[in-house]
């Protein structure tokens, strides 16, 4: 592994009067709801593509939550440092930087963060599977899907119908756009007709290159000055969970460990978030359980069961040193 030391500027793209303002995020990556409702649908057949694939198998077995804890995305949010680097995140918090690589992801989401294929998304014709059930509609949306996969049976559709759920949970989970009437991305469209390529296919490597941009352009767009409203598009669960895997005080306060958790399993499905009166965390309650800390981990590292969630992924570990105060890794 390349390593290459840098210096991190002390610049953020937020100043301190601003870490205590909350807000409202629309996380639009509706698993539960998803969950359910292929539940209700599909034959077990059907859902055994799903529970037993090496990716999404983790979405169904970890716990669903009702309401989505976003108070620690906009801790990190309000704290992410301007760098140069676009395939990764880092955020300083009391003084202590948190990287959020491709590392982090697959640690927590246990999806694939291996190599996106060349030219995986260039623009192509539909598929003949697409032809037969959309017709010749240049745009198709999540609720076209949704009606679709509500009106199919299971009989005498081979896999068709199964095609037509993974579609329905690639663009409500993976990808969901922030108006359901958004047409759906060409590549989401047909790549359901190649189930084993489904399968195989990086979706770590996938939503974390987009999860990076949505930081990007938020903290781009703002001016210096946060919108008390955002919208999250796509998989972001690996972004909510880390300020808590990174900050034992947080770990230690709102999370709970999952008994029956597999070990192989990311650790999104070895813990889940404490039960609380409201439907989310107050950002104040983050705050007082934050405190002056410095015990905090800038880089996650793997145990000894999780190494095989890191063991594709290549990447050039970058070092940041600053004049901050504990700023050296």
């Amino acid at each position: 592994m390349e390593v290459i030391i840098i210096n991190l500027p002390p610049k953020l793209w937020f100043g301190e009067e601003v870490y205590r303002i909350g807000g409202k995020i629309e996380a639009r990556c509706n698993y539960k709801e998803t969950v359910d409702t292929l539940n209700g649908i599909l034959s077990d057949r059907e859902l055994n593509w799903f529970i037993e694939h090496p990716q999404f198998s983790h979405i169904f077995h970890m716990k669903q939550e009702e309401y989505r804890k976003h108070m620690g995305v906009w801790l990190l949010l309000h704290r992410t440092a301007k760098t140069m680097m676009l395939d990764e995140c880092w955020f300083i918090v009391n003084g202590i930087p948190i990287r959020y690589s491709v590392r982090e992801h697959a640690l927590i989401t246990g999806l694939s963060c291996g190599p996106l294929p060349d030219n995986y998304d260039r623009k192509s014709s539909r598929c003949d599977f697409i032809k037969k059930h959309f017709g010749g509609t240049s745009k198709i949306d999540f609720l076209t899907v949704k009606k679709k996969l509500e009106a199919m049976t299971e009989e005498g559709e081979g896999d068709d119908r199964l095609k037509i759920a993974v579609l329905y949970f690639l663009t409500s989970v993976i990808a969901g756009k922030r108006k359901q009437t958004t047409k759906i991305d060409d590549f989401l469209v047909n790549i359901v007709d190649d189930l084993p390529l489904c399968r195989r296919f990086p979706w770590g490597s996938y939503t974390f290159k987009n999860c990076v941009a949505k930081i990007r352009n938020y903290v781009e767009n703002q001016k210096g000055i946060p919108n008390p409203s955002f919208c999250f598009e796509g998989f972001y669960l690996g972004l909510e969970r880390l300020a808590f895997e990174s900050i034992p005080s947080l770990k230690n306060s709102h999370l709970k460990d999952v008994a029956e958790a597999n070990n192989a399993c990311p650790r999104m499905c070895k813990s889940h978030f404490v039960d609380y009166d409201l439907r989310g965390f107050p950002l104040e309650r983050i705050y007082n359980h934050l405190g002056e800390t410095k015990e905090i981990q800038s880089i996650l590292e793997p145990e000894a069961d999780e190494q095989h969630l890191v063991a594709n992924i290549v990447e050039t570990l970058i070092m940041l040193t600053e004049e901050l105060p504990g700023m050296l890794l």
